[in-house]
């Protein structure tokens, strides 16, 4: 039995080892994640406002193209509940916070599920974000490796022995690498999964009341904003859908004074040389929204 138990040890303490240096360095490694939470706490008192929402505001606001005080909060497949609970988070040290910048989407307003389960562990240990009520296991808090998965747990060990940094985003917290190539605009994958997954919003309608009525609590304005999308995305949505969110955000913009809904999908005419893909502005279409969305700040 003895013999059988340590050959059994030597035959699994490389791999022990091995998860225990990867989670090790995943605790310590700076991303994206840790890079906000650090930036937002040392930079508190000059933040006037924050952008919230998924990949779809991380790729396309840029606060260092706009007026001072801002920063992106914005995360890829950052569900609605991860905004309000990013704000909560938050908003008891940003004592100067006039303005939140929330994006509405489709996909945010409609998704059956929040951010992807491997994401998670980032919000936990990186943000300070306990997210257990969307079903966050325990084995994440204390295993962070476990959580991700081997491939997001590995990665950052490979991107430092390539000499690369993990830190994805641009110091103003908005996505670092933006395609600038025009032409035939991939990602209809994009599309296809946010229709598959969407149900009827209910929880995100009570999810942005809820929003509301702590911004309203803090008296923090609501800007709620529709990010330009390619005309091909857009014209694959049920208008139906489309037409009950637009409904809902202005009925909740129309109740609560200082609040307000921008369609930007309509009003800036951007075209496919403005896209990365399907649904996400590359740098010269963040550029040109920015500029237009910094005239309402």
């Amino acid at each position: 039995m003895k013999k059988f138990l340590r050959q059994t040890l030597i035959v699994f303490a490389p791999l022990i080892l091995g998860l225990v240096l990867v989670e090790g360095y995943n605790r310590i490694v700076e991303n994206e994640y840790s890079y906000k939470d650090q930036w937002v706490k040392e930079h508190a008192k000059e933040i006037r406002w924050v952008a919230l929402g998924n990949s779809h505001a991380y790729y396309g606001i840029e606060p260092s193209k706009m007026e001072a005080g801002g920063f992106n909060l914005a995360l890829p497949g950052q569900s609605v509940y991860l905004d309000y609970l990013l704000f909560e988070h938050y908003n008891p040290v940003l004592e100067n916070l006039e303005t939140i910048v929330v994006n509405v989407s489709y996909a945010s307003f409609y998704r059956n599920h929040g951010v992807a389960k491997w994401r998670r562990p980032y919000y936990y240990h990186k943000m300070g974000i306990d997210s257990d009520s969307m079903g966050f296991y325990s084995v994440s808090k204390l295993c962070m490796s476990c959580g991700l998965g081997f491939k997001p747990a590995v990665k950052p060990v490979l991107q430092k022995l390539k000499g690369k940094s993990n830190v994805l985003c641009n110091e103003d917290g908005s996505f670092k690498k933006k395609k600038q190539e025009s032409g035939n605009l991939e990602g209809e994958g994009n599309l296809e999964r946010h229709l598959s997954e969407s149900g009827k919003g209910s929880n995100q309608r009570a999810i942005y009341q809820m929003l509301s009525e702590l911004a309203l609590e803090s008296g923090v304005q609501i800007i709620f904003v529709k990010l330009p999308k390619s005309q091909s995305y857009l014209e694959g949505l049920p208008e139906e859908k489309v037409r009950a969110m637009d409904n809902f955000i202005s009925d909740l913009v129309s109740s609560n004074s200082g609040f307000s809904y921008l369609n930007a999908c309509d009003s800036l005419g951007l075209d496919d040389s403005h896209f990365s893909d399907i649904d996400h502005m590359n740098s010269k279409g963040a550029e040109v929204f920015s500029t237009w969305l910094d005239a309402y700040l």
